[in-house]
């Protein structure tokens, strides 16, 4: 089931996200608050530092449910998904110039750059 979900996402633009949060068990929350500092991929390894969620309208950020972080091992598959979704990312920010309002230290962020706070593409 998992394995035709992703196959079907595989051209959306949070397949990363699903991927990511289907392969490392990391919450919607702490994918969000994911930074590309946080991501190694010659380890392969992520950490997980904090959360990020909305609350009365606002992003606020803050620990993970345990209150600690933790380091996360990637297969090679999401490696690939992460190099391929950061090309991505880049390619946007360069196609927008000006207008990309993030500083690319988001992992996933809206299609202007700004981080996330929500995993359903902007309307």
């Amino acid at each position: 089931m998992l394995r035709a979900f992703l196959a079907t996402t595989q051209e959306h633009c949070l397949y990363a996200f699903f991927h990511l949060a289907a392969y490392t068990g990391a919450r919607r929350g702490e994918l969000l608050n994911l930074r590309w500092t946080d991501v190694d991929l010659d380890k392969p390894q992520i950490h997980i530092t904090g959360t990020a969620a909305v609350l009365d309208r606002q992003r606020v950020e803050g620990t993970t449910k345990s209150g600690r972080s933790r380091v996360v091992s990637l297969d090679p598959s999401t490696v690939r998904v992460l190099k391929a979704h950061r090309a991505r990312q880049d390619e946007e920010r360069l196609r927008l110039g000006e207008s990309w309002k993030g500083g690319g230290a988001y992992v996933f962020t809206t299609g202007w750059g700004t981080r996330s706070s929500r995993t359903r593409p902007a309307p």
